[in-house]
């Protein structure tokens, strides 16, 4: 049984590093330029809304309240929002190389909202792992001196 997890592991892995990789190049040939960011974001939204809907069962949201919803769920919301615009415009403006390493200082920042959150701490490999991430993508965005 060991051998089969470990399997579907590694293809699990392959699949998402396969839709990483492939997905700025899928925008750019399947999305015209015409086609406002806004639109992709909303419907980026309204998918993931569904999906949200259809796969959470019912007995969890019976408790909260409209307002404790939009409490609880609609900060990360708006920022996972803003953050689909940004990449949106991203996908347009940048090759998948840059698109990708860029695209990965979000850990970064993910992993400063949980320390000052919910106060979980990371470990010196992951702090010098993060450390890369910011690192890659800064000398991204940097000028080259001349």
């Amino acid at each position: 049984m060991e051998a089969s997890v470990d399997s579907f592991d590694f293809v699990i892995m392959v699949l998402v590093a396969l839709q990483v990789g492939l997905q700025p190049v899928v925008t750019k040939a399947c999305v015209k330029e015409n086609v406002s960011g806004q639109s992709m974001v909303l419907a980026e939204m309204a998918v993931s809304v569904g999906l949200a809907i259809a796969l959470v069962p019912r007995e969890i949201m019976l408790n909260w309240s409209p307002m404790e919803s939009i409490w609880l769920v609609g900060p990360p919301a708006a920022v996972y929002a803003l953050r689909s615009w940004f990449k949106q415009a991203a996908y347009r403006l940048c090759d998948g190389v840059t698109f990708n390493v860029l695209n990965q200082t979000k850990v970064v920042f993910c992993a400063v909202a949980a320390w000052v959150l919910l106060g979980e701490g990371q470990t010196r490999q992951q702090c010098k792992a993060l450390l890369c991430a910011l690192v890659a993508g800064s000398m991204l965005v940097s000028q080259p001196k001349r």
